[in-house]
């Protein structure tokens, strides 16, 4: 059994951990795009996990996170609806806080804060292949609602919008190539507003066995405020379907400027029913 590794997947946790100002674009990596729309019509996932990362965001200290990720996923033919949420603890040594990858200044130093993130719900359509092409894509719509602590820096406090075109091509070779592009509206923190922005990542995928694959992805976004920087970070990963309802995900992540980790790694187990 070969198993894909579409954009649709890529997303799944990204829309997740990127309002929190983290970068795991491929955690969760083994429901797919590609899976057969029968085997997943009234299916449930299960998934949770562990990302750790660390990253000074262009200020003298680093600013470390721990974040446990929860999700419940349905899925029923083309459609599938989600909601996540997640336990996060932050350590920050900046004199503010960490949101959307940029750090919002404040008058205290060194904070340690913990506690529930935002809620995050969305739904996703995965359009049939036509018989000109076996090129695959969805449309996914998410909402991220502000019912993170805005006070202790867990959240904006406000409710963001995405909208996420994915493609997944499939070619003669091993190698699988995927990507996404998404537009976000952003809301705003009480003392500062928060730009609208774009985002995207692309990726490719092989089989390493019958059971598992490696991948490598970039994902970018655009810079939230004027001071920021954009996003940009590449993961490698490892998936391992290791029964025939139980994936385990492992994942590193390498940061490329100041609004992403310098350094993250995590693994996600999903199960389905």
């Amino acid at each position: 059994m070969k198993m894909h590794h579409p954009t649709s997947q890529v997303n799944a946790i990204h829309h997740y951990l990127k309002p929190l100002g983290l970068s795991a674009a491929v955690i969760a990596l083994s429901l797919s795009l590609g899976t057969n729309m029968a085997q997943a019509a009234g299916r449930v996932t299960v998934s949770t996990g562990l990302d750790i990362s660390t990253g000074d965001y262009g200020q003298p200290q680093d600013t470390n996170v721990l974040v446990v990720p929860f999700s419940v996923k349905y899925r029923t033919g083309a459609w599938s609806y989600k909601v996540a949420t997640a336990y996060q603890y932050i350590q920050e040594s900046t004199g503010g806080f960490l949101i959307g990858g940029d750090i919002i200044p404040t008058a205290n130093g060194q904070t340690n804060v913990s506690g529930l993130g935002d809620f995050i719900v969305s739904t996703r359509y995965a359009f049939e292949p036509t018989a000109e092409s076996d090129t695959e894509f969805d449309l996914a719509g998410k909402v991220k609602l502000g019912t993170a602590d805005v006070n202790q820096g867990l959240g904006t406090g406000s409710n963001d919008y995405t909208v996420e075109l994915g493609v997944y091509q499939p070619t003669d070779s091993d190698v699988d190539i995927f990507g996404s592009l998404g537009y976000r509206i952003k809301g705003d923190l009480p003392q500062q507003k928060l730009n609208n922005v774009w985002l995207g990542s692309v990726g490719f995928s092989f089989p390493l066995s019958d059971e598992t694959q490696f991948g490598v992805v970039y994902d970018y976004r655009q810079a939230s405020t004027a001071r920021g920087s954009a996003a940009s970070e590449i993961s490698p990963y490892w998936d391992w379907q290791f029964a025939q309802d139980w994936s385990l995900n492992t994942y590193a992540l390498f940061g490329l400027s100041d609004a992403s980790p310098n350094f993250g790694v995590g693994t996600q187990i999903s199960h389905s029913y």
